[in-house]
């Protein structure tokens, strides 16, 4: 194995140390090579992934309940079909807050790696 040697102010020293503990990584040797080999470091947190599945579920469950209810009276009423529009809403809404707060994320991940 070869070893390579490089110089850091104390303040490059901590940002990089603070990079390293963002990453999860316990090895800065790991992070290194990763970051001079592929340039990056992906960062993944599926918590707020569990959360939209949890609230997408939770949409889910009020959309199949007014679904059986217009199953079982054959007829569907302007107030149910409000309901799902809302939920649907909703459910967009969400979504597009998902995705923007990643993309922030990786825009934030790009500007310091």
């Amino acid at each position: 194995m070869i070893q390579k040697k490089i110089r850091l102010t104390e303040e490059e020293a901590r940002f990089i140390s603070t990079k390293v503990l963002e990453s999860g990584m316990t090895n800065f040797n790991a992070f290194a090579r990763i970051m001079l080999i592929m340039g990056e470091v992906k960062i993944l947190n599926f918590e707020e992934l569990r959360e939209l599945r949890k609230e997408i579920n939770r949409i889910g469950v009020n959309v199949n309940q007014i679904a059986k209810k217009v199953n079982e009276d054959d007829q569907v009423s302007l107030t149910e079909l409000s309901q799902i529009l809302e939920l649907q809403k909703d459910l967009k809404e969400t979504v597009n807050q998902f995705i923007q707060k990643q993309e922030n994320q990786t825009k934030e991940q790009d500007r310091w790696l």
